[in-house]
């Protein structure tokens, strides 16, 4: 092996050493058990996260590190497209909409093309659709975002899947908002009616024996609906458990 090869191997070397060392400085930033950090991941909430904002600047800086050092030995590892996401998730957080919906488009079309169709494509569908609801732009395109991320979720084959249910859930329960909205209130309420179906379940697989915050949101926002349009008795009904929900 000539001497220029050899150089050109310790460089390789050298340079993979440094990229995992930065990785591994970037990880260390973030504690995995930081409950807002997985919620920035996840973005399954119903609701605006409430987190501190240097808290998000810090997990900006830890994502974008990580993007940077990752595509230098392994571009097309998945923590890649995972810290995209992640990142811009932190940009809806921050209402930084214009960079959240580059990521989310650019991700769209790259899941799109691998046929990729797991509820982390339902997810960002959602988010997208969201980024641009609380704007109140691209309507049309808002409603059929929603469509796609149900059609994910009704279609998966891990439907006992405890975040599939989840996300379908949530998807449901935005789409019907969105629906409300738009003056389409009976499709509205069809969708409400399936959010709260989803729950349960949701409740049976995960084993759980009171409503989660994001449950607790989505079966207030129901309740709210049916109020608002006159059903005060079957909200009251439902509420009571005489209806089974």
């Amino acid at each position: 092996m000539s001497f220029y090869k050899i150089n050109k191997l310790a460089y390789c070397v050298l340079v993979l050493i440094t990229s995992i060392l930065s990785i591994s400085e970037s990880l260390a930033d973030i504690n995995p058990t930081d409950s807002d950090y997985k919620k920035i991941a996840l973005q399954d909430s119903v609701k605006p996260l409430n987190i501190n904002s240097k808290k998000l600047e810090e997990y900006e800086k830890s994502s974008k590190e990580m993007i940077i050092q990752f595509e230098k030995i392994m571009p097309d590892h998945p923590i890649v497209t995972n810290q995209n996401i992640i990142l811009a998730n932190i940009y809806l957080t921050q209402k930084r909409y214009q960079e959240a919906e580059l990521i989310y488009i650019k991700t769209i079309a790259k899941y799109e093309a691998e046929k990729y169709t797991g509820y982390e494509l339902a997810s960002i569908y959602n988010n997208l659709a969201e980024s641009y609801r609380e704007q109140n732009k691209n309507l049309l395109e808002t409603e059929q975002l929603y469509k796609k991320a149900i059609a994910i979720d009704s279609k998966s084959d891990e439907i006992k899947d405890v975040l599939v249910v989840k996300q379908f859930a949530i998807d449901c329960n935005n789409l019907a908002t969105f629906y409300d909205k738009q003056k389409n209130h009976s499709t509205a309420e069809s969708l409400y009616e399936q959010m709260i179906k989803l729950n349960q379940l949701w409740y049976s697989l995960a084993q759980l024996k009171e409503q989660t915050p994001e449950a607790k949101v989505m079966t207030e926002n129901y309740f709210a609906f049916l109020r608002k349009h006159g059903k005060d008795v079957k909200a009251k009904q439902i509420e009571l458990g005489l209806i089974p929900q």
